[in-house]
């Protein structure tokens, strides 16, 4: 990847590229981090901001002996998404104003929620400084592929907030594991934008490319998401889906009616709801819904991208489809602002 794909300048003139490098303890961020440092360190100004669980910070020390003439700094005592929160804001602004980085990489501790700290990153002064790149998720396949470890919100949270997943330590799988891997990240939802293997914490460049531009919000049928079943062939279901810049708030209320409802109004004009799953940016937070076997589910969600819907139906046509896309966009809020309703 060239220097110009990885810059800011290109994307977003004159605001600071900013990168998450996430994942559950001792899946290898430090690592990852020193081996892009080792590519970029000679090529551009960069600073790496350490938060460490606890009051004395290892991996500044680490990185820091590593790279004498790279900018390290520490934010310890607490996790940067909660009890450190300002912390996190005041050193931004100092890194900012007195170090004026080309580019800034965070390592969160292992138990931080990635999208708290983007939320973090939009306040006044910073928001619009910083050109924030997906979040780079780490985890081990092995541990991955335990069932116990999705249980576990800490650990979902991160794979939830990385828009690229990264499968480290591949080293010590073998290859049924990483197939394996592959297969269950394939069909994560969120889907991510680009899913690695590597070992020794060895991340390709593309990982620190920009988000895509996210297209306008959509109610044309059959734009597919995370679809890999035979529904998708079967000429009695029809499929939608909607993206919405990440910028979009929805009424979290009007989202809640419409989920609760939609298996009734669809039944009331002979369909079947087949699917009906969204992630939104709401006036409470972020969440994710979910229609499934007739009963609603929701939980708060780390994603932090843009907003998107899917519908399939059984038994009706496209334009009910089209008049359901139209009760999701009513569910936008007109204003920009974040207060609630």
């Amino acid at each position: 990847m060239s220097h110009e794909m990885t810059s800011s300048q290109s994307v977003h003139q004159g605001r600071v590229p900013f990168h998450i490098v996430t994942g559950f303890l001792g899946v290898g961020k430090t690592t990852a981090i020193l081996n892009l440092l080792e590519r970029l360190g000679g090529k551009e100004q960069i600073v790496v901001l350490i938060n460490e669980w606890g009051q004395i910070g290892l991996d500044a020390d680490v990185i820091g002996s590593e790279h004498s003439t790279l900018a390290v700094r520490e934010v310890t005592g607490g996790c940067i998404c909660c009890t450190a929160g300002a912390a996190l804001q005041q050193t931004m602004t100092d890194i900012l104003n007195d170090l004026k980085p080309d580019r800034i990489i965070i390592e969160p501790s292992g138990v931080a929620k990635p999208g708290e700290i983007m939320d973090c990153l939009q306040s006044p002064g910073l928001g619009d400084r910083l050109d924030i790149r997906p979040v780079i998720g780490l985890v081990d396949p092995a541990r991955f592929l335990q069932p116990s470890m999705m249980e576990m919100p800490i650990y979902r949270d991160q794979v939830d907030a990385a828009a690229i997943l990264v499968a480290n330590r591949c080293d010590t799988a073998d290859k049924e594991t990483i197939q394996a891997f592959l297969k269950k990240a394939e069909n994560l939802y969120p889907a991510k934008t680009a899913v690695h293997i590597t070992r020794f914490g060895n991340l390709p460049l593309e990982v620190l490319a920009p988000f895509e531009t996210p297209q306008e919000s959509k109610t044309v049928p059959g734009i597919r998401f995370q679809m890999h079943t035979d529904i998708e062939t079967r000429e009695e279901y029809k499929e939608a889906g909607w993206t919405w810049p990440s910028g979009q708030v929805f009424v979290y209320r009007k989202l809640q009616r419409f989920f609760e409802e939609v298996d009734k109004k669809a039944s009331e004009n002979d369909a079947e709801v087949v699917r009906a799953k969204g992630i939104f940016h709401t006036d409470h937070g972020w969440f994710l819904m979910e229609l499934a076997t007739g009963s609603f589910h929701q939980r708060e969600i780390q994603y932090r991208g843009p907003s998107r819907c899917q519908l399939i139906i059984r038994g009706e046509s496209s334009g009910k489809l089209q008049i359901l896309g139209d009760e999701i966009n009513a569910c936008r809020r007109k204003d920009t602002g974040l207060k609630s309703e």
